[in-house]
């Protein structure tokens, strides 16, 4: 499996930061998230500049509900990495999480800024403004990542569930197909 196959790459080089990433990856992967924290961990030891680590860090305390001590792993891997889209989006998804919306929305901006073809970015931002009632806004955040990513089923989904608010039935119905 892909853990064992990271954890003989670190043997191998025990001081790469990437293979502790990659091990943090493979364990959040399969739910054992504090272990995966201790792999990221591991990995800002060998590297405390690594933004890489910090960002995964940071989802994987998000996704045991420490949303404040993810928000301050974004916060550290943004010192080292100002530009990173994917920590901004990150960010953008904690906001979510707390009803933030507007806060969330922002984020998700500064990530399509930073990288437009961010089509997670457009997806995320798309179901915060169907949240907030925006649904023609809502609407064309998941038509463009649908532009980007025609397989995208989550941006075809959220798109249905915005014309289902609305009430366009048939339309809500032909972006579920």
């Amino acid at each position: 499996d892909a853990e064992f196959g990271f954890r003989n790459a670190i043997i191998l080089n025990p001081d790469d930061p990437k293979g502790h990433i990659n091990i943090g990856i493979a364990l959040k992967n399969q739910g054992k998230l504090k272990e995966s924290i201790k792999a990221y961990d591991d990995a800002i030891f060998l590297n405390p500049k690594c933004a890489d680590a910090y960002n995964n860090k940071g989802n994987a305390l998000k996704d045991l509900g420490k949303l404040e001590d993810a928000m301050n792993a974004y916060d550290k891997a943004l010192s080292f990495e100002p530009d990173f889209a994917e920590v901004y989006n990150n960010i953008g998804n904690v906001y979510q999480d707390q009803d933030q919306r507007e806060d969330a929305i922002k984020a998700y901006d500064k990530a399509l800024l930073l990288a437009p073809n961010f089509v997670e970015a457009f997806n995320n931002k798309g179901n915060a403004l169907n949240e907030q009632g925006k649904i023609d806004q809502a609407i064309a955040a998941f038509d463009n990542a649908i532009n980007l990513r025609p397989d995208n089923a989550e941006a075809y989904n959220g798109k249905g569930d915005a014309f289902k608010k609305q009430g366009e039935w048939e339309n809500a119905i032909e972006a579920y197909k």
